[in-house]
């Protein structure tokens, strides 16, 4: 007895784009992938921290148009953009982690 005979047509598969280059990888409605937005949203919370050691560097300097509320606003705002990113990375960490351990 043939348990697993059946081999499908491999014209299903020509449908199927397997690509690991990251300026295709959106889908047909034109949006990004996930890899985009995961990446941009990281330059963000670099650009916040960065942002935020400017203020400070500029309000040690003396930089008259930095006021001490601007310069905690923004080490705040960094701190919390980089302390959600870290979730983020946990959560996708234990999604693969569960991923990995299902039976195929």
């Amino acid at each position: 007895m043939n348990i697993n005979n059946f081999v499908p047509d491999s014209k299903i598969f020509d449908s199927i784009k397997f690509t690991t280059d990251t300026k295709s990888a959106s889908d047909n409605n034109g949006q990004a992938s996930f890899l985009d937005v995961l990446k941009s949203k990281m330059e963000e919370v670099n650009e916040k921290q960065i942002a935020s050691e400017n203020a400070t560097e500029g309000f040690i300097n003396g930089d008259s148009n930095i006021t001490i509320d601007q310069v905690m606003l923004s080490g705040e705002e960094a701190k919390q953009s980089l302390q959600l990113a870290l979730e983020v990375r946990n959560k996708i960490m234990d999604a693969f982690q569960e991923l990995n351990k299902t039976q195929m």
